[in-house]
């Protein structure tokens, strides 16, 4: 398969897993599991703690001791698992933890597939300037199409949504 194809794939997934859920969790919570809006604000925040601690980390042991590319399929499998469990829990505190673990695992991913793309179009010969923004927009139209599935499909006020991305998170891995 084209390199630019693998890579336009691999975008879509990424993107496309986080679309699955990560706008509808919300309303999922608010209407379904009658989580308060002070429960709902606590768990998206875990989001912004995971952002700020867990890619700095990562890429220092994706940088000295494990290629990039175990340590994103790694995230990924965690994550996969972290959204398992998530379709399961009934509570904000739980709902709070199992979102900081999959956001502590994917956070990561996100400069780890630049990384894994740099690597693979620089080795191709190609340029990283002229050639990534094609491959990157395809993660944008995941991140679009699977918001649009997730909510078409009537599964914004279902944990199907965590399944589906649980199911994204391990086809990435």
């Amino acid at each position: 398969m084209n390199l630019k194809l693998q890579l336009k794939i691999l975008s879509f997934l990424q993107f496309c897993l986080w679309g699955s859920w990560l706008t509808t969790l919300g309303s999922y919570m608010f209407v379904t599991l009658k989580f308060d809006g002070a429960a709902i604000g606590a768990v998206y925040s875990s989001l912004g703690i995971a952002a700020v601690l867990m890619p700095t980390l990562l890429g220092i042991v994706a940088d000295k001791w494990i290629s990039a590319k175990w340590v994103y399929a790694i995230c990924h499998l965690v994550g996969a698992l972290t959204l398992y469990l998530a379709a399961q829990v009934t509570t904000p505190g739980e709902m709070f933890l199992v979102i900081l673990l999959n956001s502590l695992a994917y956070m990561p991913t996100l400069g780890l597939i630049n990384t894994i793309s740099y690597y693979r179009l620089q080795s191709a010969g190609l340029d990283i300037v002229t050639d990534f923004p094609p491959i990157r927009i395809w993660g944008t139209i995941g991140f679009i199409l699977a918001m649009w599935g997730v909510s078409f499909s009537g599964f914004e006020l279902s944990h199907m949504q965590l399944y589906i991305g649980a199911t994204l998170s391990v086809l990435l891995a």
